[in-house]
């Protein structure tokens, strides 16, 4: 009782999300609002660039939930907590219980992050050889190689530490399971064609009595990916026609699908680390996705993936990359699939992506709704004698780009003007990011935990894909 009654007093004084809600870290790593520790990254007031800042979490029940759902995405909050949104033509920052179906919520055109830079991935065993009281730990990425070659490596092991050396056997899970001992070899970082493999595994496998098979569409497919796999473990394996004729398989052995399957594992955790790569490994990454379970539909580019949470995580993936998919997920069946819809999207998909898919993707996409501009009031007036404006579902629209020609020719030469500068300024606001229109908006029963974040006066951060207002704010520097 005394629960439910903080809740509800909590709801009208404290803002916040809900715990599963995705947010994205100065480095690009992705965690949950209840992993959230000392940095997050957030816009300033200019909206136009992310930046780092220092942040304390802050927890408060709630009795009531707010569940907005867009057409590409969803967003769970408190009444009270504030969203960047465009209502009635007029840009503003509104309270969950505020916004009505017809807004529509701010999402990042194209997601920034400070830190590019390669990430070591631990890919197969750890192997730990014992020297007697002197232990080594096998590190990141060892893996099994020629057994020609390890009386020669035991010698050398000899000769440097004076003492006998003793390999243990292999631990997978809770059982010991003894594999020979071989050459080791580490693979530390993980670049665009690790990437591409590992998801590619990990989406198109499928396991008949322990033997571990691969089914590809194309030979070519196949093949590409066997010479990728073989890069990183060396595993046995042979290519065939599939009894399905469109098909190939790659089927490895019993001994290669054990490590096939430890490796596989890894993927549980594989975001983190991906997340925090450079985009070009995250554009392989999804390369592999594709390959494994993508398709064209009507102009429209296919994925399907394992499960809901996969899907929120790669659609923020995606915005580092200029692409913001739509999420559906089909009630009877529970296929969650992200849908590339769009000009731009398509484009940036093909330009990223495209450059390290092995199938072929042929696509005519259609205008979509991230290929134009809501305008506000003021915008309007300033684009009325330099472009065609059209009007759709109650809001004055333009085409992005012509938007964007329109700032870049008067932004120097009436930015004295103070009047036109609030109004340039206004339009760089709104072509900087993607406007997503709300579908549905649902206040649950929740009696449970949220959190909100303190940030630096000026600031806001990005919670899910959408650009969201603590109600906490400091002096303090980011």
């Amino acid at each position: 009782m005394f629960k439910q009654l903080y809740g509800i007093i909590g709801e009208h004084i404290r803002s916040g999300i809900h715990p599963e809600t995705h947010i994205i870290l100065p480095d690009g790593g992705i965690v949950k609002a209840k992993d959230v520790s000392t940095h997050i990254l957030a816009y300033d007031f200019s909206y136009t660039s992310t930046t780092p800042v220092t942040t304390r979490k802050i927890m408060v029940l709630a009795s009531k939930i707010v569940t907005i759902r867009t057409l590409h995405s969803e967003i769970k909050v408190s009444q009270n907590h504030r969203l960047l949104a465009l209502s009635n033509n007029t840009l503003k920052v509104l309270k969950a219980k505020q916004i009505r179906v017809g807004d529509l919520l701010a999402v990042p055109f194209k997601i920034k992050v400070k830190n590019e830079k390669y990430v070591s991935f631990p890919l197969a065993y750890t192997i730990q050889t014992s020297y007697s009281d002197f232990k080594f730990n096998g590190g990141l990425s060892e893996t099994v190689c020629e057994s020609r070659v390890k009386n020669k490596l035991k010698s050398i092991l000899r000769l440097i530490l004076r003492r006998k050396v003793k390999f243990r056997s292999i631990e997978e899970n809770d059982s010991n399971i003894a594999y020979p001992i071989r050459e080791l070899y580490p693979v530390n970082i993980l670049n665009e064609d690790l990437a591409q493999t590992i998801a590619y595994l990990k989406f198109s496998r499928s396991i008949v009595d322990g033997v571990m098979r691969i089914l590809c569409r194309s030979k070519n497919v196949a093949k590409e990916y066997a010479k990728n796999l073989k890069k990183f473990i060396k595993v046995r394996y042979k290519i065939y026609r599939h009894r399905n004729s469109r098909l190939w398989a790659i089927e490895f052995s019993k001994h290669s699908s054990s490590i096939l399957k430890h490796v596989v594992k890894y993927v549980n955790t594989v975001f983190n680390v991906i997340s925090r790569s450079p985009a070009s490994v995250i554009a392989a990454f999804i390369s592999g996705l594709y390959d494994a379970t993508g398709k064209v539909d009507n102009g429209v580019i296919e994925i399907t993936v394992d499960s809901i949470d996969t899907a929120f995580k790669l659609q923020l993936l995606m915005l580092r990359l200029g692409v913001y998919p739509y999420i559906t997920r089909c009630r009877e069946t529970g296929t969650v699939k992200l849908r590339i819809r769009g000009i731009i999207n398509t484009s940036n998909f093909l330009s990223t992506v495209g450059r390290y898919v092995y199938s072929e993707i042929n696509v005519k996409p259609k205008r979509d709704i991230d290929d134009i501009v809501p305008l506000t009031g003021n915008v309007k007036n300033l684009l009325e004698a330099e472009t065609e404006i059209a009007y759709i579902n109650g809001y004055y629209v333009v085409p992005r780009e012509k938007l964007q020609k329109v700032i870049q020719s008067k932004y120097l030469k009436y930015y004295n003007l103070t009047s036109v500068r609030d109004s340039l300024t206004e339009a760089l606001y709104l072509l900087s990011f993607r406007w997503d229109p709300v579908i549905a908006v649902r206040v649950e029963e929740y009696n449970g935990p949220l959190y909100d974040f303190y940030v630096p006066l000026y600031h806001n951060y990005i919670a899910g894909p959408f650009v969201v207002y603590s109600s906490h704010t400091t002096l303090l520097s980011p």
